[in-house]
């Protein structure tokens, strides 16, 4: 099994493929509105691609493609729009690592079809070239 070699860059330069504001038009179209009064309790009880989508909302930040490269210089590549996670730490771990969201306990793999083989933006991954289970 691959362990994470805890270089944050992950989480100082997310890669999607669409905005914040998709995302909340996500939630809306399945029903569920979406706001910072959303309660701890609701967005603890919701499927995990709502969690997810919830957690995305509040704690991702946009960033600029300048900014990505500037801190994780080891990401490379294209991407649609760059985030930062607000729950990153200065030691590069995860400051809700016991209550994060499926989309952060399942990454890199959490996108993955079965067999299909990682290789992610960032150089230094310890999970680049591993197959999805």
């Amino acid at each position: 099994m691959t362990t994470c070699n805890k270089c944050g860059d992950c989480c100082r330069a997310i890669c999607l493929e669409t905005t914040k504001t998709a995302r909340i038009r996500d939630l809306r179209e399945i029903g569920i509105e979406y706001d910072d009064s959303t309660s701890d309790r609701a967005r603890n009880t919701c499927p995990d691609n709502l969690r997810s989508l919830i957690f995305i909302n509040k704690h991702w930040r946009r960033i600029s493609r300048k900014e990505a490269g500037k801190t994780a210089p080891n990401a490379e590549g294209g991407c649609g729009f760059y985030y930062k996670c607000d729950m990153l730490g200065e030691d590069n771990l995860c400051s809700c690592y016991d209550n994060r969201p499926p989309v952060c306990q399942g990454f890199p793999m959490y996108w993955m079809k079965k067999g299909e083989e990682f290789n992610s933006q960032y150089r230094n991954c310890s999970f680049n070239g591993k197959k999805g289970e």
